[in-house]
């Protein structure tokens, strides 16, 4: 006997958060509703965003925005969310934004709205932020300042005060201050970066800073069920190793390919960069220069650095410091009567590559700036970017040349030596994959508990006799599709193989013996 669960619909009219009000309960007019989130393709460095079609009974025209009987508040932006209840759990299964409603027109016609929806994703890539540059920290702590520092927040994000919005509201009466910990859950990054953002000085956009950042982590970005931003650094699921399901011939439908993608020569770049620990010469003057007697001169420093191949920009600058970073006298030549007492000077602009300083001259005399005088502070070093190249001689004779090159530039060469030895021992030789996996959970109590549970990270056990197929896959990414409010529910899962290799990892026991029965992970 089929199985059902209850799926119910939601729409947040007053944007209170509760979906508890009248007419925010939906769920008697949903005929269909088909909804994805997630990596397609598996694991990019940020997921697509997550969409959700709804097909309402638009009979009553309650679903028709312009119409006499409109349902007050159902609108653009308006946050929707689906949960099930299964078995006395209540699942939360996804949250999402309005983004259009399409009433079909005529009264004999179907009579039917449909209800399109949008997420944080595709705000993010129309919305630009400011973010101070970050140096010594992690991934994690680079997004909670691109966050912070954005006047976006994902759909998950609801009941708390926002900046600059009427009726969100008044302050420690109805609503309280969010930070960043209400919508995101961040692992803490394994890349501690010298030096993130200055590629951001004039403005990028949310999505294209969350992609770097995750990118140059090899991580992972994604919107959770709950409309929540998750960060996963590169080591999330090598550390997961516990299988949650097993699946036996039990699927509707399988994905499968063998061999279909091989690399044997991985490319990794890297351009490493370094911070001085304390203030150094930035930049400083090759000639003298004259300042007028009692007025102000502005001179630019431009920061430059002697080392062969690398280029530097700075931050922090101090003001020239009398005698210390310059000295002023009455000629030009350094000769005659020592005004450097009476020049004072402040820094009125600086840039990454230069710093301008206004040099007051108090005397009643001109007098001349010192060749030498100096611009002090952080310097930050880059170097030219290095190519790092793995290739197996083995694969490269049985499969001729396949070359994959990491879309990112990592901070070191460290990092890219130990990502381009994972990627070649993940793609060097040919292996099954499972890309995709639909099961028809109305069968029967398990696959139904499994379908509502199992979402993005689960890693599920994958047997299927007619492939020889029995392996480890992480879900990667989810797809649902139900019919007249439960009565077809159809789940596909996207599919990441967990390889037939064990990592090992540094400092994390269990993972195992080096070189014996393991292969070391990225760093």
């Amino acid at each position: 006997m089929a199985v059902s669960a209850a799926f119910n619909f939601y729409v947040d009219l007053n944007r209170d958060g509760d979906f508890s009000d009248t007419g925010e309960d939906i769920s008697a007019y949903v005929k269909r509703a088909e909804w994805q989130l997630g990596f397609v393709p598996p694991l990019e460095a940020i997921a697509r965003d997550g969409t959700l079609t709804l097909t309402l009974n638009n009979a009553s025209g309650k679903f028709s925005p312009e119409g006499a009987s409109a349902l007050a508040g159902f609108q653009r932006g308006r946050v929707v969310k689906i949960e099930t209840v299964y078995s006395l759990t209540t699942r939360r299964m996804m949250t999402a934004w309005v983004k259009s409603l399409r009433p079909t027109p005529f009264a004999w016609g179907s009579r039917e709205t449909a209800v399109d929806t949008t997420g944080y994703f595709e705000r993010a890539q129309r919305t630009e932020v400011f973010v101070p540059v970050q140096q010594g920290v992690t991934g994690d702590v680079v997004i909670d300042a691109i966050l912070s520092n954005s006047l976006i927040y994902p759909p998950g994000f609801t009941g708390r005060w926002l900046l600059g919005i009427v009726g969100f509201g008044e302050l420690s009466e109805n609503t309280i201050i969010g930070s960043t910990a209400d919508y995101l859950d961040a692992d803490v990054g394994k890349t501690v970066f010298n030096y993130i953002g200055d590629e951001w000085k004039d403005g990028a956009s949310v999505y294209s800073a969350l992609r770097d950042v995750a990118g140059r982590e090899y991580g992972n970005i994604f919107l959770n069920r709950n409309g929540i931003l998750e960060f996963w650094n590169r080591h999330h699921l090598l550390l997961n190793t516990t299988s949650l399901a097993t699946f036996t011939n039990t699927m509707r439908e399988i994905d499968y390919v063998y061999g279909e993608t091989v690399f044997n020569r991985v490319i990794v770049k890297a351009a490493p960069r370094s911070v001085s620990g304390s203030a150094v010469t930035l930049g400083q003057l090759d000639k003298a220069t004259q300042i007028a007697s009692v007025s102000t001169k502005q001179i630019s420093f431009r920061y430059t650095d002697t080392s062969y191949g690398a280029r530097i920009s700075g931050k922090n600058a101090i003001a020239p410091v009398q005698a210390t970073d310059f000295t002023a006298t009455q000629n030009e030549d350094g000769t005659g009567t020592d005004y450097t007492s009476n020049v004072t000077t402040a820094i009125v602009d600086e840039a990454t590559g230069r710093a301008t300083v206004n040099f007051t001259n108090t005397a009643s005399v001109a007098v001349w700036i010192q060749p030498g005088a100096k611009v002090r502070g952080t310097k930050i070093t880059f170097y030219p970017v290095v190519d790092v190249v793995r290739s197996d001689a083995e694969s490269l004779g049985d499969f001729g040349y396949n070359d994959y090159a990491y879309p990112f530039v990592l901070d070191n060469v460290a990092d890219a030596e130990s990502l381009a030895d994972y990627l070649l021992s993940k793609s060097k030789q040919p292996y099954g994959l499972v890309q995709s996996m639909t099961i028809t959970p109305r069968r029967n109590d398990t696959l139904m508990t499994q379908a509502l549970t199992r979402t993005i990270g689960d890693r599920i056990t994958i047997v299927e006799a007619q492939t020889g197929v029995s392996a480890d896959y992480f879900i990667v990414g989810e797809q649902h599709i139900v019919d007249q409010a439960g009565k077809d529910y159809r789940v596909t899962w996207y599919l990441e193989a967990t390889k037939p290799l064990t990592y090992w990892v540094l400092g994390v026991s269990g993972f195992g013996e080096l070189g014996q029965t393991t292969t070391i992970a990225p760093l």
